[in-house]
């Protein structure tokens, strides 16, 4: 396996060799420590770096407590799901023609009319929500990015605190901090809970879609994080161009 570096090709066995032959060397070439000045230059330059990322890129899996494996999630995906979210909340929170709690009429098979909420429409909003919801939390949960996790950490515990009002329009919350939802409860529900709870400023859906633009904020700026040949991080680079440091 083989890293080009502005025209330098190195190999792992060759970024090591002077360190093992180190003894070897003239004192031209090497310090009282014995370390090849060659393989200082390449240690502070970052080839060093970008070589062990590559060397390790097909480590994609993270072990869990009980001895499973899951995928690590990349910023994209994790922008995505956050995407995702936010969209299903959008969705829920409309107001005015596009508001699924925009009361209708219908009528039923003996052609009697009846004034409501489209309860099915907004049962299938809501499983949208719920499936985007428990996407984000496996990605989320699968990042080591303080930002990232932190916002995730603040949408659970937010969804716990809401747990009995969740819970009495037919949503729960799991051992594994995902919600599952019951349409056959959701049906019996008060509807203007439903809507107390999804529609408006400070409601809960607001704030789930709000820590899901946080999300998604955070893996942006992480996705635009670069290396610097000085050792330090930066963030006026793109995904594209991570570790990018030239020697």
């Amino acid at each position: 396996m083989a890293l080009s570096v502005s025209g330098y090709s190195n190999t792992i066995s060759s970024l090591f060799s002077n360190l093992s032959t180190s003894s070897k060397s003239s004192s031209a070439s090497s310090d009282m420590l014995s370390i090849n000045y060659s393989d200082y230059a390449s240690i502070k330059s970052g080839s060093y770096y970008k070589l062990l990322k590559q060397y390790y890129a097909s480590d994609a899996s993270s072990t869990t407590t009980d001895g499973s494996t899951t995928k690590k999630a990349t910023n994209e995906q994790i922008q995505t799901s956050a995407s995702s979210l936010s969209k299903a909340t959008d969705k829920l929170m409309a107001t005015g023609d596009k508001s699924l709690f925009k009361e209708v009429t219908k009528k039923d098979k003996d052609g009697n009319e009846t004034t409501g909420y489209d309860v099915d429409k907004i049962a299938s909003a809501i499983q949208s929500f719920v499936d985007a919801y428990n996407d984000m939390v496996d990605k989320a949960g699968s990042s080591s990015a303080s930002g990232i996790t932190t916002a995730a950490a603040s949408m659970v515990n937010y969804s716990t605190v809401n747990s009995r009002l969740l819970d009495s329009i037919g949503i729960t919350i799991d051992s594994d901090n995902k919600l599952s939802f019951d349409k056959d409860e959701f049906e019996k529900a008060d509807m203007s809970t439903v809507k107390s709870l999804f529609q408006g400023r400070g409601s809960y859906g607001y704030t789930v879609g709000v820590q899901a633009s946080m999300i998604n904020y955070a893996a942006e700026s992480q996705s635009k994080m670069t290396y610097s040949k000085g050792g330090t991080y930066n963030y006026s680079g793109s995904s594209n161009n991570m570790y990018s440091a030239s020697i």
